[in-house]
């Protein structure tokens, strides 16, 4: 005689009709998704909260904040992610990722595997974050990366850094998120271009920055995010918002190229 136990589940079960192996594959990765929206979210949750208590605490006419009665619970904080250490055997970036002379403007050439950071993102906007500021917890390190420099003339110069994440949106959120709350007087940051996630089966975006210098000019910053692989194109010879554009665009097809799920 079965077990009563047994024969009551089949018998609640017998008539269900169960979802596919497809159906749950993509159930999965819409939860996946609305798992990491949720942690975007609060990423940017602290780094509003932290931009506006350094504003708050900025104006000479701000009110004193007041002192709450101690309850003896500590104040809850958010705790820096997780990122796991660098793996040893992790596999370099594949040439092909990289932008080819035909995609940059006619008369650039390949000339060398290095980039130079002065001219970044980063490196542009050093000011922009106080050292304690939670964005900088939340930088994720890349597990590869790969450089280039195309040159034409004496002095126009493009530099392209490539990288792998875990999540290379998550990376491009940082960046993003940068932007918003930058308190640097000595740069100025406009988004000239930026396309996000908005379909479930989109896996790339891409943002066209300008960052503008208090001492006099400008600098175009042109970042690819797909799947794990994210791409910086910067420096002195891309002026031009529409080239920019374009190469945002040729970024994103040589990311894709070598992956199979962008």
């Amino acid at each position: 005689m079965p077990d009563p136990l047994f024969a009551g589940l089949y018998r609640d079960t017998e008539q269900l009709t169960w979802a596919s192996t497809e159906q749950l594959r993509g159930r999965a990765r819409r939860l996946t998704r609305r798992r990491a929206a949720a942690v975007l979210a609060g990423v940017v949750a602290v780094a509003v909260v932290a931009a506006g208590t350094v504003a708050l605490a900025g104006r000479p006419d701000a009110a004193p904040r007041p002192v709450l009665p101690a309850t003896g619970s500590p104040t809850p904080t958010l705790p820096p992610p997780y990122f796991p250490p660098p793996d040893p055997d992790e596999p370099p970036i594949e040439a092909a990722a990289m932008l080819q002379p035909g995609d940059v403007t006619a008369g650039y050439r390949l000339a060398g595997d290095e980039a130079d950071d002065e001219w970044s993102f980063a490196s542009r906007t050093a000011g922009c974050l106080a050292p304690d500021h939670p964005l900088r917890q939340h930088t994720p390190p890349p597990r590869a990366e790969r450089e280039q420099t195309f040159q034409r003339g004496a002095d126009e110069l493009l530099f392209e850094r490539v990288q792998r994440h875990h999540n290379g949106n998550r990376a491009l959120f940082v960046v993003r998120a940068i932007v918003e709350v930058c308190r640097d007087e000595g740069v100025a940051l406009t988004i000239l271009e930026d396309v996000p996630l908005r379909f479930p089966d989109q896996l790339w975006e891409l943002l066209v920055v300008r960052v503008d210098h208090a001492g006099g000019g400008s600098s175009l910053h042109v970042f690819v995010a797909a799947g794990e692989l994210l791409a910086e194109v910067w420096g002195p010879g891309l002026i031009d918002p529409a080239e920019a554009g374009r190469l945002a665009q040729r970024a994103t097809e040589r990311l894709c190229d070598v992956q199979l799920y962008c």
